[in-house]
């Protein structure tokens, strides 16, 4: 164990100066094998302390004792399943995320990935919305990234229910998994959700659209969105992002949002000529009628609050794009 007064890695001291803490970590396996199998009186108290650490303020506290759930899944997965993460999944939200991110963990064991995979599909298919949530979380985890064919398709299935029209899992799993495994699949799928005839599917696709919107392409181009980079050289996403866009735009629950964002990659445009070029061609489409009245709205308030902007001045001083704009994705 680390003494109290050590240092910790990279110099920092502990926050804590009563936690104990393990010089190697990888102990920790060992540690909870022991007091699982050789302590049945401590198994109780331990299903409680986990139950209390996931529903506290600190993520990092409740991502950590995720994990310990997930790796006494590996050890005994009947058990700890029924007493404790079923309980966790039919919760609130911290709890249903708590299990998602626990069966996360358990997955990396390749004797009960399985197991694993098919309760995720039994969660799916529960009656109850907060099974069909949890499912939702967890397919937006390492265990989803596994199949992504399978996931894309779990995740359609989530989108279309009523129950989780309110719920935003199914759009930050969609999100996950555009940034960290299959971009273009996963593009692809939004450009179908968008045009569906199941209105849940395209509130989630403009969900996804404004959760991505956010993000940069990394450490070297942090201002340049994710979403417009790919755009940049693939006309067929370039023509989705316009429906994207479009649909986001007037939706009622995420209009004011969308036009903030949208303002947000002008401005990054005004650092990165590239990506200017591609938004004043871009943006003027997406701005198409029935657009253009509110978009040379919005573009005169965005002049008078950052009147340094070439990328809005340039665009201000453009005629809105009056040509038809591409139907949906086949």
């Amino acid at each position: 164990m680390r003494a109290p007064g050590d240092a910790l890695s990279g110099g920092r001291t502990d926050d804590n100066p009563r936690c104990a803490r393990l010089v190697n970590e990888d102990l920790m396996h060992a540690v909870i094998e022991v007091v699982w199998h050789d302590y049945d009186s401590l198994r109780d108290p331990l299903r409680e302390w986990l139950t209390a650490l996931v529903a506290g303020p600190l993520e990092r506290i409740r991502v950590r004792a995720a994990h310990i759930a997930g790796i006494l899944l590996s050890h005994d997965f009947d058990s700890v399943y029924r007493d404790l993460i079923r309980h966790w999944a039919r919760k609130s939200t911290a709890y249903r995320q708590s299990a998602a991110l626990a069966l996360e963990m358990a997955a990396h064991d390749p004797r009960v990935v399985g197991r694993v995979r098919a309760q995720i599909r039994s969660w799916l298919s529960s009656p109850r919305w907060e099974y069909q949530d949890s499912a939702a979380r967890a397919y937006g985890t390492l265990v989803g990234a596994q199949d992504v064919p399978d996931t894309l398709w779990a995740l359609r299935e989530l989108g279309t229910r009523p129950e989780l029209a309110f719920s935003s899992s199914v759009a930050f799993s969609m999100s996950w998994l555009y940034l960290a495994r299959a971009p273009g699949p996963t593009a692809d799928a939004l450009d179908r959700w968008i045009a569906s005839d199941n209105d849940h599917l395209a509130k989630h696709a403009i969900r996804t659209l404004l959760i991505l919107s956010r993000y940069g392409v990394g450490p070297d181009r942090r201002d340049r969105p994710v979403l417009a980079d790919t755009a940049m050289t693939d006309p067929d996403r370039a023509e989705a992002l316009v429906r994207l866009w479009r649909h986001a735009l007037m939706g009622q629950d995420s209009s004011t949002r969308a036009w903030d964002l949208l303002r947000r990659w002008l401005l990054a445009g005004d650092a990165d000529k590239e990506l200017a070029a591609f938004l004043e061609v871009l943006v003027p489409r997406i701005w198409a009628r029935p657009l253009s009245l509110r978009a040379g709205f919005y573009l005169g308030m965005w002049a008078g609050r950052h009147p340094d902007s070439r990328t809005i001045r340039q665009l201000r001083d453009q005629p809105p794009e009056e040509g038809p704009i591409p139907g949906p994705a086949s």
